[in-house]
C-alpha cells in the first residue's frame, strides 16, 4: 500500500477560502498547541460547499473533518489512531516548504511530499511533518475522514 496519492482539484482555492473563513469565526483553534484539532464537522461541512462538491465528485462522502495546525516544530513521528487508514488531506495555509514524511518499521524514510494539492493520505504508516527553513507558520491542513475510505488510491 502506498503512502499517499496526489489528486487534482480545480476548486482548491475555493475550498481554502471557505475553510479560512470558517477558521476566522473559530479563532480559538489557533490558541491551541495541539496538532490534531477535532472540530464541529456538521457546522464546518454546512459552510463548505466547495469541499462537499469536490468530495462528491470523487464519489466519496464526508464523515468528519479535523484541522491540523503545525508550528515551527512540525509534528513528531506517529501513526494515527485507527480504524481509519485513508484520509483526504487538503492544504489550506502555509504548506510551502513543509513536508510529510513516512517511515518503515526500521525507521527508514520511504516517502516524502510537500502537499500542495489534496492527497489521499495513508495514516496507518508512521509519518511526521517537517518544516523547512523557508516555512511560514502556522501550517494549516484539513483532514477529511470519509464514509467509505478511498484505499483504492493507495
Amino acid at each position: 500500500m502506498k503512502c499517499y496519492h496526489t489528486l487534482e482539484c480545480d476548486t482548491l482555492a475555493s475550498i481554502q477560502q471557505e475553510t479560512l473563513l470558517w477558521l476566522e469565526q473559530n479563532q480559538t483553534l489557533f490558541e491551541t498547541k495541539e496538532f490534531w484539532n477535532t472540530i464541529d464537522s456538521i457546522d464546518f461541512i454546512k459552510q463548505s460547499p466547495s469541499l462537499v462538491k469536490y468530495v462528491t465528485s470523487l464519489g466519496l462522502i464526508l464523515r468528519e473533518c479535523a484541522i491540523l495546525i503545525a508550528s515551527k516544530d512540525g509534528a513528531p513521528r506517529h501513526i494515527d489512531q485507527g480504524p481509519v487508514i485513508a484520509k483526504l488531506n487538503i492544504p489550506i495555509l502555509n504548506t510551502k516548504d513543509t513536508y510529510t514524511e513516512w517511515y518503515d518499521d526500521q525507521g527508514k524514510q520511504i516517502a516524502r511530499v510537500e502537499i500542495d494539492n489534496p492527497v489521499v493520505f495513508n495514516s496507518s504508516i508512521a509519518h511526521q511533518v517537517v518544516m523547512g527553513e523557508q516555512a511560514v507558520v502556522p501550517r494549516v491542513m484539513l483532514a477529511c475522514m470519509l464514509i467509505k475510505e478511498p484505499t483504492s488510491y493507495l
